[in-house]
């Protein structure tokens, strides 16, 4: 009810209407106090009253009146929100929260607080002959109050809450028979939606044989403080009234006055409302205005030039940044005519100045005639200024420094057609050029050229001295060709160590003389290379292939060209470098061959398409110790193509490792086979290893996965790997090798002395055995240098304990020459030709029986 009072209604509409407590609003809490104590104030102890005080609150948690002071609230007010009611069982209080709606909307909450004790006054008996025990407990067993006149102590209590149940009592429970409360009964008795019991203690005699005389005495009792209770209200409700008539009389006297006040104060707002809302309006053009012309000023003022020009072309005003653009003064542009100061570079002038006279948008390249800004590409833009009719009555004129923007322009332009390490053209705009000069021959009939260039043994230069040295040679030939090269030609770098220089037209519709002028080109490009080049103290001596290409014809395009010269550069580089090839049809037809060749090798690869031949290799008694496996190709149409022919092909394309594992796998099985064979138990199989193979991640797995996969003795496996195999990454090739020598793999040195020949590396490797290559044995004994190179190779072998195998002879001069200087083995057509597996077992069968006949 107290929630509901139009008081409270009254005090928040006059809230909304935007009074504060300075017009009046104080009137309403001091009247909403003096309500809230009315209606519950304490009229002394006599009166008893349960509650303690009310307040209400705003919507923001702030007190506004209560019958207390308000200090007294601040400890609940944060929780004092809804329609809630709490139980203090700490202070035996009880907490009544109500929301107070206005309109519909909760405006603030209505706290009253009660005193549990006095709450439960009214269950007090009256009747003195009521001699039970009875009390109000909570249902966890904490007592309350007592319930009865009598006095019980302390003591007696403490014992008694002692010997309830540990549980909720039941309505009848006996008490313990040792206990003082022994001789009584109780009953206990939950009060609904509570957390109290009312607890009776009742003795045992009584229980059942006064069960009568005790109902008609509880309800005489009850009936008693029913007539108390209605007399009670009865007499409450009378001083309710006698109230309510005066608080009604204070509150009609009171709405009256506040509802005038409230008149005369929504005028005085409503005027108030309307000037400021003039107010504003003014204030927000005005604003607007000081902000368009502070934006304008600024921008005038900005980092770029701007001037201001009428519609004859003179200048009214400029800014600070157009004037140190021109190097003088603002005061000394004004007036003076502007095409006078700028000229249009895209058009002579022409174009600005027309837009100049009729007032129309402009933008391009400009530059200025004063010294100060030459050099600075500007980029200027006309803007009109139209009145409220359309016509033109001003120029703005900007100008924008775009030289950072150009640079960047030019530098990346550099970046896609320039090399940057040479400065050359790249790629890119040697092929348009070359493009652009071949749709031109095709209409004159002229011929032009393009020179493919190629370092010779570049790639030893980097793997030796280190990329650095590399580069600085690759920028001394690019400055040596461009010094030498002159006129229309066009030097470009391809990449790496190539270069190609297009002459794009030599003046001639005649082929022959075409040929002539480009041979000249070139061999100026040779001499450059016979001086050599100094890099970080280092003199190193340079040699190229030069590969030529004339075009002409309409049909060819760029790709055929260059397709030509790269291959005449390669026949150039076959003939031993340092010299000039010209394109000719039959190398398109080697090149076409070897294409075809790498299309059918994979497929044999992958079928497994190859011969397995076995050579000899004879000891120097005549035993065979040893096999060296040679591949032969079937080719269903070429017929047998030799390995000289198929295995650079393969390690071009990459297809050398799946061939040399296949290799590998197909000797691992047949020395699985002789190893039960008496005659060939004790013969060794030796395998070629490319680099390619031998540089692969998984090498040394491949290996031995072969050797156990067919249960092979890897002491009767010899890996032949030659000199050019440790250039690159000789750790790795040790690393390798160590590992597989651990297992009892063999190592022999193909080629010994046609490489490097470094002792340096001769005696970090695993090896078993050197083998001297053929062109040191064909000449032999005739050849002094040959038997020079053998004996050492023979010496340098007993030295570090290796054997020594001697291959390619073929006479019984080579063999007894190399008897005499000590060589181990030989290999070659005078013991055996490579021949196929079966042969080659009968051919060791053969030769074991008449050793044994012998």
């Amino acid at each position: 009810m107290l929630a509901r009072a139009r008081e409270i209604e009254n005090y928040f509409v006059n809230l909304d209407l935007g009074m504060s407590r300075t017009y009046g609003l104080n009137l309403n809490l001091e009247f909403i106090d003096s309500f809230l104590r009315a209606h519950v104030g304490r009229r002394g102890e006599r009166t008893d009253t349960a509650f303690r005080s009310i307040a209400l609150y705003d919507e923001k948690g702030e007190i506004l009146a209560s019958t207390n002071p308000s200090a007294a609230w601040v400890p609940v007010r944060a929780n004092s929100q809804g329609d809630t009611t709490e139980i203090d069982t700490a202070n035996r209080t009880l907490r009544t929260s109500v929301d107070v709606l206005v309109k519909g909307r909760s405006r603030g909450t209505l706290v009253a607080t009660a005193d549990l004790s006095r709450l439960s006054v009214p269950l007090r008996p009256v009747l003195t002959m009521d001699h039970d025990l009875r009390f109000v407990v909570f249902k966890s067993g904490e007592l309350i109050q007592i319930a009865t006149g009598n006095a019980v102590n302390s003591l007696d209590l403490r014992t008694l809450l002692s010997e309830l149940p540990d549980q909720r009592p039941s309505i009848f429970s006996t008490l313990p028979q040792n206990g003082q409360f022994s001789d009584m009964f109780l009953v206990a008795v939950d009060i609904p939606d509570s957390p109290f019991s009312l607890l009776t203690l009742k003795e045992k005699t009584e229980l059942f044989s006064d069960i009568n005389r005790d109902h008609t005495a509880a309800f005489l009792g009850v009936l008693a403080l029913v007539i108390l209770a209605a007399t009670f209200v009865v007499f409450r409700m009378g001083l309710r009234a006698e109230r309510l008539q005066t608080i009604y009389e204070m509150a009609r006297k009171h709405q009256a006055a506040l509802q005038h006040k409230n008149v005369e104060l929504s005028a005085e707002i409503s005027h108030r409302q309307i000037v400021e809302h003039d107010l504003k309006t003014k204030s927000e053009e005005l604003d607007r205005t000081n902000e368009n012309l502070k934006i304008a000023a600024t921008a005038f003022e900005s980092q770029e030039g701007m001037a201001v020009l009428d519609m004859g072309g003179r200048i009214l005003r400029v800014n600070a940044a157009l004037a140190r653009l021109m190097g003088c003064e603002p005061n000394s542009l004004l007036g003076r005519l502007f095409e006078e100061m700028i000229v249009d570079e895209e058009a002579g002038g022409l174009g600005l100045n027309t837009a100049l006279r009729e007032g129309c948008p402009w933008k391009g390249d400009v530059r200025t005639k004063a010294v100060s800004a030459a050099g600075a590409s500007l980029w200027f833009t006309l803007s009109p200024v139209m009145s409220d009719k359309g016509l033109p009555t001003s120029m703005i004129g900007t100008f924008y420094d775009v030289s950072d923007r150009r640079k960047a322009e030019r530098q990346i332009k550099r970046l896609a057609f320039y090399d940057q390490l040479t400065g050359l053209p790249n790629r890119h705009l040697a092929t348009d050029r070359t493009i652009q000069a071949m749709r031109t021959n095709a209409q004159s009939g002229e011929f032009g050229a393009l020179l493919f260039i190629d370092l010779d043994q570049f790639k030893r230069l980097n793997d030796t001295l280190g990329h650095d040295v590399g580069d600085k040679l690759l920028k001394a030939v690019a400055d040596r060709i461009s010094r030498r090269l002159g006129g229309d030609s066009t030097v470009a770098r391809f990449g790496g160590d190539e270069f190609v220089v297009l002459l794009p037209t030599l003046k001639t519709v005649i082929e022959r003389d075409a040929a002539l002028l480009a041979e000249h080109a070139a061999e100026l490009v040779l001499r450059i290379f016979k001086q050599p080049f100094q890099l970080e103290g280092y003199e190193h001596n340079c040699s190229t292939s030069i590969g030529i290409a004339l075009f002409s014809a309409p049909l060819e395009t760029f790709d055929d060209i260059l397709k030509r010269a790269d291959i005449a550069m390669y026949e150039a580089k076959g003939a031993g470098g340092n010299v000039i090839r010209f394109f000719d049809p039959e190398m398109q037809r080697v090149v076409r061959e070897e294409v075809s060749l790498d299309a059918d090798l994979r497929t044999a690869v992958d079928r497994g398409e190859f011969e397995f031949h076995l050579q000899p290799q004879i000891n120097r008694f005549g035993t065979v110790v040893g096999a060296e496996v040679l591949l032969r190709w079937p080719h269903p149409v070429r017929g047998l193509v030799s390995p000289g022919v198929f295995i650079p092909i393969a390690e071009k394309s990459g297809l050398i490792v799946p061939l040399g594992n296949w290799v590998l796998d197909c000797a691992a099985k047949v020395l699985s086979n002789w190893a039960a064979k008496e005659l060939f138990s004790d013969i060794n199989l030796s395998i070629n290893v490319s680099a390619n193979q031998l540089h692969s991640e998984d090498f040394v797995e491949t290996v031995l996965g072969a050797i156990e996969r067919h249960g092979a003795r890897p002491r009767r496996l010899k890996l032949e790997i030659t000199e050019s195999l440790l250039v690159n990454n000789l750790d790795d090739a040790i690393r390798k090798m160590t590992a597989l020598q651990q297992h009892e793999i063999l190592f022999s040195l193909d080629d010994f002395g046609t490489g490097y020949s470094s002792l340096s590396y001769l005696k970090q490797l695993p090896l078993d055995q050197l083998k001297i290559d053929r062109s040191f044995v064909s000449d032999l004994p005739q050849n002094k240098n040959d038997a020079a190179i053998a004996e050492m190779i023979v010496a340098l072998g007993r030295t570090l304990g290796l054997h020594v195998i001697a291959e390619g002879v073929e006479t019984e001069e080579q063999k007894g020459f190399l008897e005499g200087i000590g060589c181990d083995q030989f290999q070659g057509y005078l013991f055996g030709v490579p021949m196929p597996l079966d042969q080659f077992e009968e051919f060791v069968s053969a030769l074991g029986s008449v050793s044994h006949m012998a």
